[in-house]
């Protein structure tokens, strides 16, 4: 319990301030979209780039 305390008490802040920043820029639906980008091309990075990650799922 205290380390999902720690993940979002501790490491959320990272992500929120540069997403407040860039919607204070372009607004709010468009940093939700830019996010969910990010997102999407980083998990096909992992499954396409990375075969490991593929096999932990299995074990």
């Amino acid at each position: 319990m205290s380390l999902n305390s720690l993940l979002v008490m501790g490491l959320r802040p990272l992500g929120d301030f540069p997403a407040s920043t860039l919607m204070s820029f372009i607004g709010g639906p468009f940093t939700v979209l830019i996010s969910a980008a990010i997102v999407g091309f980083y998990t096909l990075y992992l499954l396409l780039a990375r075969p490991i990650v593929r096999t932990l799922q299995n074990t």
